[in-house]
């Protein structure tokens, strides 16, 4: 889950600057959001109170059209709290507290339709089965088809999203215009259960083999994604945890807690051994915060990066710590507009 606490979002050029795109959501808070792989699109989730609907809007961040809504989706009935896009790009799935998860077509401008001419388009899916807060989505980015969803009562789903796009009648304002029924689950592949909180963050591995979930009953574990079953259980932490990130390199997790804690678990030399439980980290960190909001490793798996909040200050502070060293390279106060 990625949320915003302004109306604004920003656009990083190659020159370090920032370009800031005002919310298409009135004055509201933008509730989630979640770039594409390479950067072009970025998806946003939050409330249109001119349609009293939660919507989401993909916006198009090449420079002649960063301020056009490429894509503007009847969302969820309440806060949406989880935005991702798949790993091509061809999909967008959203997550609420209306307990539903629903599957996006990316790439309708491909069909022809202008920027902002989609409202009203359904959803390739919506599945129905979560009974709680959805709180957290993952797609599997080795099976495109594969979606992970983690709700409040601590259960994971995992999902076939399909490959297929929504067929379009000729006549577009017309389907446009239609009432689609689309809610099912017969989607649903497997349930994942062990944890006993709410699921804060969930991630599927770079090769997709495993999925990683951190938990308001302050675990972190590792489960095998093909199976569901529950390979290592890690704690150690004294609060929530907030946030989860699978190291590219294949054998750390790392997270962070409310606690303002800062742990990398070494998961595979635990499960080379035949542990299911531990409570030894590679490294801790414990004074970094008071608490710790969200971690995500670099793509080459060597820098870590933190969000947090220290209980005297009113800005979150990212800090970056070399993994190997595990030492603070460099903080900086995030941007507070």
């Amino acid at each position: 889950m990625k949320t915003m606490a302004s109306s604004t979002a920003a656009k990083a050029e190659a020159d370090g600057s920032v370009v800031y795109l005002t919310s298409p959501f009135s004055n509201d808070k933008i509730q989630a959001f979640d770039f594409n792989f390479d950067g072009s699109q970025l998806a946003l989730g939050g409330y249109d109170p001119n349609d009293n609907k939660h919507n989401i809007v993909v916006k198009n961040l090449a420079p002649l059209e960063f301020e056009y809504d490429l894509l503007i989706l009847d969302g969820h009935a309440t806060f949406i709290d989880a935005v991702t896009f798949r790993s091509d790009g061809k999909q967008v799935a959203s997550a609420g507290r209306d307990n539903k998860v629903k599957i996006w077509d990316a790439k309708t401008r491909a069909l022809g339709i202008e920027p902002g001419m989609s409202k009203g388009l359904p959803a390739l899916h919506t599945f129905t089965e979560h009974d709680r807060d959805v709180l957290s989505l993952s797609y599997n980015p080795a099976q495109l088809n594969r979606l992970a969803s983690g709700d409040d009562g601590g259960t994971i789903y995992i999902w076939d999203v399909g490959e297929d796009m929504l067929p379009l009648p000729p006549d577009v304002p017309d389907a446009i215009a239609a009432e689609v029924n689309n809610e099912v689950n017969n989607n649903l592949l497997m349930s994942l259960v062990g944890h006993t909180g709410s699921i804060s963050s969930i991630q599927y591995s770079i090769d997709g083999s495993k999925i990683a979930s951190g938990s308001n009953d302050k675990s972190v574990r590792i489960w095998d994604a093909n199976t569901g079953k529950e390979l290592l259980k890690m704690i150690g932490h004294e609060d929530f945890i907030n946030s989860i990130s699978f190291s590219p390199i294949g054998r750390r997790v790392a997270s962070c807690s409310r606690d303002g804690s800062i742990r990398i678990w070494d998961f595979l030399s635990h499960l080379t051994n035949g542990n299911n439980e531990t409570d030894t980290a590679l490294a801790v960190i414990n004074d970094a915060y008071d608490t710790c909001f969200k971690v995500a490793f670099s793509p080459d798996g060597l820098l870590l990066a933190s969000q947090g909040r220290m209980n005297d200050e009113y800005v979150d502070i990212i800090r970056i710590w070399d993994v190997e060293e595990l030492r603070l390279d460099r903080a900086v106060p995030n941007l507070v507009s």
